[in-house]
């Protein structure tokens, strides 16, 4: 996929979590999530906990981090379709090469199908969704967020999947 189009459904996705898990930050997203995609979504070094700013305010941004995470979280699902048509288009290849071997009449008897199946909406397995979670959690941890944090972060991306 383009890396242009990915930064954009990555920059979408991520508008939509930020609105749920820090929605304070909403006014300074589109400054953010440029300066976020610039640098690819590569973790940043964690800063020690106990680091503040200004009159003993902790302060930690969460779109940077929720861009890192979807971008992690997109990669591995591109993937995961990538697979999943490899798989389907397999079984149509050889379809059409048997038939291209037969007779007409031997070649409506394969048991191979032929046509593609209609397509419903695309569906995480537990698995996949379990997966995604994981690759979310560990962006989030890997970025200074907390376990309790990583841990939210994580359910509101996987639950953006689950739900839309």
């Amino acid at each position: 996929m383009d890396q242009e189009i990915q930064q954009v459904l990555a920059s979408n996705v991520s508008r939509l979590i930020v609105s749920e898990i820090a929605p304070h930050e909403l006014p300074i997203f589109p400054s953010l999530s440029q300066a976020s995609l610039e640098t690819a979504g590569k973790p940043r070094k964690p800063r020690a906990r106990d680091e503040q700013l200004g009159f003993g305010i902790e302060l930690q941004l969460l779109t940077p981090v929720v861009l890192s995470a979807v971008t992690a979280v997109g990669t591995f699902l591109i993937r995961e379709v990538l697979d999943a048509s490899k798989e389907a288009a397999a079984g149509l290849v050889l379809a059409k090469l048997l038939k291209l071997f037969k007779r007409d009449s031997e070649a409506n008897s394969l048991p191979v199908a032929e046509e593609v199946p209609e397509e419903g909406p695309l569906a995480l397995t537990k698995e996949q969704a379990q997966r995604a979670h994981e690759v979310a959690f560990e962006r989030g941890a890997l970025m200074g967020l907390s376990e309790e944090k990583a841990m939210l972060l994580a359910d509101a991306i996987v639950g953006r999947l689950v739900i839309t």
